[in-house]
């Protein structure tokens, strides 16, 4: 049996450093969550047009397909606090 915790971030400290993780899920502001698929930090992802560091991600919960897709955004509106909210981490114990 695996013992799993949520840890909840104060959510002064989440504005200061919204550095999203590949796997965790996202809330956007209108309701939909989504799951973080490559980083700009641990895939070195990036916009090709631009070179600018961005996230890969899609729906949480639904596998890849093509009513699901890899969606991209640059990094600097997935760490958006007023767009984004990370959800707690769950990590086992």
């Amino acid at each position: 049996m695996t013992r799993t915790a949520s840890i909840e971030i104060p959510l002064v400290l989440q504005i200061k450093s919204q550095i999203l993780h590949k796997t965790q899920v996202v809330k956007h502001y209108k309701g939909q969550r989504y799951e973080i698929v490559l980083t700009p930090h641990e895939d070195y992802c990036q916009l090709e047009a631009s070179n600018t560091p961005a996230y890969g991600y899609r729906k949480a919960g639904e596998p890849a397909s093509p009513s699901n897709p890899l969606w991209f955004r640059t990094k600097s509106e997935m760490e958006d606090p007023a767009r984004f909210q990370p959800e707690p981490l769950v990590v086992p114990l």
